[in-house]
């Protein structure tokens, strides 16, 4: 028959803590805190025993008697002891409710490290109970309490309608990160950006704002030569276009732009699925253009451009991230289609840049004064054009035009199977730019009149390959990690 050998009760102030060692073929002992459970007990879970008129050692000691037992409360005037083969975090119908006179017991493995527990000081703990790490939760579980969700998940959710959720202003990108709404991308009236489509998104909600055209389209692969959806939108219009890359290209219609405002962004809803077509003001509760494709194309990303030299300001309500996104290793590459400049701000004037590059040929870093691309004064430095065959700086002085310097040959500089390394040190004095570690430059421009460098990143032209660079192993800036977002944190 087993004995109760130590009914060792430890007086923090008001037994809260009950440790019972019975004596088998082997001693084991079980430890029961009630230091957040003290005028509190365990409600909507179904005892699986119930006893009366016993003492706080015989409570214990049922616990311990009955398999699996996880929690239990006891209510010292009375006698009354429930013990549960659940704790409050196993069902969010489950609640801790202040209960005079009654105290909740949960079972813990090490007493020691209770307190070290994630949510131990927090309202969760100490007001409902929910103390123990099995209690964090992530993003669709179920919760009672926004503590609950906070640790595990990057970004700002809360617990509605007792689940884990994103809160209103983000959108949610898997169980464990949130991601801002409405983030403004800037294009520069050249160059496109890109983002990959997720959760498969087959309708957005989007505003933008320029004061020339803009272009925003979805695309099948991540590249301009595919099958692709094309809403061209004008101060006046917004032409539907449907691209099959190599077959065919069909102007589907004109709508005009009498469209809803909100703080001078336009906005527009626009729907691809299942090949519907359907461009429709605000929030989708008018119609202004639908058509159905016989042949629907599968977009997987989706990307935007403003031209006439003018800036463009584009805000999604969510699903898009950057193409590589997820890709968290040191040795990640950044694979770029062209007609893009992928732009990030400069703040120091002396600086050096270090990437790696595969492309058979027109490997360039740009920077550049402005934040739009025409008009602006820019340094291009091109690696491996001309077929791969030379290299050289460009400058283009704003009200001038294109100036060449440097035209150096360098015959078989990149290749379209391994990445290269280069580096470039800009600084007010020189341009000067190497292969991997040498130490001397290969190519090299005295800079005479200075302008002030606001943006610069790798660009892509003309093309029909991606170019691929290495940036993250280098400059960590250029990580998620490290703040950087395609298109996002461009201007103020």
């Amino acid at each position: 028959m087993r004995s109760l050998c130590a009914g060792a009760v430890h007086l923090l102030p008001l037994l809260v803590v009950l440790v019972v060692t019975v004596l088998s073929v082997l001693a084991s002992a079980l430890v029961a805190s009630g230091r957040r459970g003290q005028g509190r007990r365990l409600v909507g879970a179904t005892p699986a025993e119930t006893l009366s008129a016993v003492s706080q050692e015989r409570c214990h000691l049922a616990c311990h008697q009955r398999a699996g037992c996880r929690s239990f409360n006891f209510h010292p005037g009375t006698g009354h002891c429930q013990v549960f083969t659940v704790t409050a975090c196993d069902s969010s119908s489950y609640i801790v409710e202040p209960a005079d006179g009654w105290t909740f017991y949960d079972v813990v493995d090490d007493l020691s490290a209770e307190s070290g527990q994630t949510l131990w000081s927090q309202e969760a703990c100490v007001r409902d109970g929910r103390c123990r790490e099995s209690c964090l939760r992530r993003l669709g579980q179920g919760c009672r309490h926004t503590q609950q969700c906070q640790p595990l998940v990057t970004g700002v959710t809360n617990c509605s309608e007792l689940v884990c959720s994103c809160s209103n202003a983000y959108w949610r990108y898997n169980e464990t990160l949130c991601m801002p709404r409405y983030t403004t991308l800037f294009t520069d009236g050249e160059s496109w950006v890109w983002k990959k489509i997720v959760n498969g998104m087959c309708s957005t909600d989007f505003r933008i704002k320029s004061t020339g055209t803009v272009q925003v389209g979805v695309f099948e692969a991540y590249t301009h030569y595919t099958g692709r959806y094309i809403l061209k939108i004008s101060q006046t219009n917004i032409y539907v276009y449907r691209y099959e890359y190599g077959v065919s290209s069909q102007h589907l219609g004109t709508v005009s732009k009498t469209l809803e405002t909100d703080s001078r962004f336009v906005r527009i809803n626009f729907n691809w699925c299942s090949g519907q077509l359907r461009v429709s003001k605000g929030l989708g509760t008018t119609t202004l253009f639908s058509w159905n494709d016989a042949s629907p194309l599968q977009p997987k990303y989706l990307a935007v451009r403003s031209s006439g030299r003018t800036a463009g300001y584009f805000r999604f309500a969510g699903d898009l991230v950057d193409p590589w996104f997820g890709d968290w290793s040191l040795g990640r590459v950044y694979s770029i289609p062209r007609d893009t400049m992928m732009a990030r701000r400069r703040h120091e004037q002396d600086f050096w840049v270090e990437f790696e590059c595969r492309i058979k040929r027109d490997c360039n870093w740009m920077a550049r004064e402005q934040t739009t691309w025409h008009n602006s004064n820019i340094w291009k430095v091109i690696i491996g054009g001309w077929d791969n065959s030379h290299s050289a700086i460009h400058r283009h002085v704003s009200g001038v035009g294109w100036q060449s310097y440097s035209h150096t040959a360098t015959p078989a500089i990149l290749s379209a199977t391994e990445l290269r390394r280069f580096r470039i040190h800009f600084s007010p004095q020189a341009i000067r730019v190497y292969r991997d570690n040498q130490t001397q430059p290969f190519m090299e421009h005295q800079v005479g009149a200075p302008f002030t460098i606001n943006y610069d990143g790798p660009h892509m032209c003309c093309n029909v390959e991606n170019v691929d660079f290495r940036l993250a192993q280098f400059d960590a800036g250029w990580g998620y990690e490290g703040g950087f977002r395609w298109g996002e944190n461009l201007v103020d």
